[in-house]
């Protein structure tokens, strides 16, 4: 298992990508026909795995409650959204005007989803040090920006970067 594929039902492969873009804001809520992982034990043989990924977005979003709380406080006091567009943090930078498909969840991560049944996108990193929490390869950034063309994400996998300059 690990990619969109035949392995895995359609509908747990919507399941978990949404399960993962949940995971990176305030309310993690699931998505689709089915609300629960274990409900594919009838539709798809590999429902284990998938709840096994799902059990680490879940615990990843309860790790993330302290971070979520802060980013909430700012919210309110600031304005700040918790969920921001690229060029709030980088209005300088021309490429981010066109980039809709990412985000950042505070300051400290970017979130580029996968969208496509393909498991490969195109990422755009503005001005920064990167962390890529997947692959642990680290982006040093300068003001042009960098364009990651052909960035491959297993059904296990959202394209999480970290911001080392928080």
């Amino acid at each position: 298992y690990g990619r969109f594929s035949k392995d895995i039902a359609y509908e747990s492969q919507v399941f978990l990508r949404g399960t993962q873009f949940t995971a990176f804001t305030i309310c993690m809520q699931t998505h689709g026909k089915v609300r629960r992982s274990y409900q594919f034990a009838e539709q798809d043989p590999s429902y284990l795995y998938v709840t096994e990924i799902y059990r680490a977005y879940t615990k990843l979003h309860e790790h993330l409650t302290p971070y979520i709380t802060e980013l909430s406080e700012i919210a309110s006091t600031t304005g700040m959204p918790v969920m921001r567009h690229l060029v709030l943090g980088w209005q300088n930078d021309k490429n981010v005007y066109n980039v809709e498909d990412e985000y950042t969840f505070g300051d400290a991560f970017l979130i580029a989803p996968i969208l496509t049944e393909n498991n490969v996108r195109k990422i755009y990193l503005p001005k920064g040090e990167w962390l890529d929490l997947n692959t642990g390869e680290e982006y040093t950034v300068d003001a042009n920006g960098l364009w990651l063309e052909d960035y491959e994400a297993t059904i296990a996998e959202l394209p999480t970067f970290y911001n080392k300059n928080t």
